[in-house]
């Protein structure tokens, strides 16, 4: 049985399950937004046996039944309507990780696994494997030193700014994203602002194409992004006029993400690059739960396939 856990709003699982039940594959959802209704059951009370199941809509899920783990997005359980604002973060931390717990069987197939997910998404820990690795990196500065951040910006044509984790902001009404962006001397003025938050800052390669290098399992998709006119310094804006064609990875370079892939212990990685204008693949990060349906669609790519496959189903 192939365990997919995520949320209501994954359109990347949607996409999968269609597949799955076109080839009349089995599979069980667990979405975060479900534990809230769902039943949970852990028992060890008699020598040899423990019992773990969880039951959503009338479904059951033993999880001993389970051989494959897609996980997709992170659990983020909500607590019931009942519960006192005061008792929220004390019940999120035991929904969480008494599911975890259930959850975890080294002895199955994870793609990712969860702690090697959290390990891979520290954009810090990242570009120190890559360079050890033998990776072309940008150079880069993390700080809240304005001295520091501001001398850096001076040695450097044109710096960008990024966020170190995922670059979300939220308020009351609305959450959105924060993309890559290129930076003034003259926004690195404020020393309270500066040294309030760390800014990860990163010399501009001059472009030639972006890269998105996708690895499922042994597969491997190459997928070149450009634009007929100027090429955005972000390509994943909303609205950006981009287009997609299918490249060829150097064999170097297939060699260095393998290495990565292992480190990390990733079965999935979408690596993104910056093919320099001299033609050097730079690496810019890998993701471990990246998307990729969009890609499928615009180029007809097996990922899907890839994904099932690795899976073992």
């Amino acid at each position: 049985m192939l365990l997919i856990i995520t949320n209501k709003e994954d359109l990347t699982a949607d996409f999968l399950i269609t597949r799955l039940l076109e080839k009349g594959k089995s599979y069980f959802r667990l979405n975060s937004e479900d534990l809230v209704d769902s039943t949970i059951y852990f028992a060890a009370n008699r020598p040899g046996i423990v019992e773990r199941h969880i039951e959503i809509d009338q479904k059951q899920l033993n999880f001993q039944d389970v051989s494959c783990v897609w996980y997709r997005r992170k659990l983020s359980p909500i607590p019931s309507i009942h519960i006192l604002d005061e008792q929220r973060y004390f019940v999120i931390g035991e929904i969480l990780h008494l599911i975890e717990g259930l959850l975890w069987n080294p002895a199955v197939l994870w793609v990712n696994p969860m702690d090697a997910v959290n390990i891979a998404e520290l954009k810090v820990y990242q570009l120190r494997l890559a360079q050890e690795l033998g990776f072309i990196i940008p150079q880069s500065i993390i700080s809240n030193s304005p001295k520091e951040l501001r001398e850096f910006a001076s040695k450097h044509s044109h710096v960008i700014c990024k966020p170190i984790y995922h670059g979300l902001f939220r308020n009351a009404n609305k959450a959105f994203a924060v993309h890559t962006r290129r930076i003034l001397e003259t926004e690195l003025l404020d020393d309270l602002q500066l040294s309030a938050c760390p800014s990860f800052l990163q010399e501009e390669i001059p472009k030639g194409e972006d890269i998105r290098v996708t690895f499922i399992g042994e597969e491997v998709f190459p997928v070149e992004i450009f634009s007929h006119g100027a090429m955005p310094l972000d390509w994943r804006v909303p609205g950006s006029p981009i287009a997609y064609r299918v490249c060829d990875l150097p064999n170097g370079v297939e060699s260095l993400c393998r290495s990565m892939l292992r480190r990390l212990r990733l079965h999935f990685g979408a690596f993104d690059f910056v093919r320099s204008s001299s033609g050097k693949w730079v690496f810019m990060e890998i993701n471990p739960t990246g998307e990729w349906a969009w890609l499928e669609n615009a180029l007809d790519l097996p990922m899907r396939d890839a994904f099932i496959k690795l899976f073992g189903l």
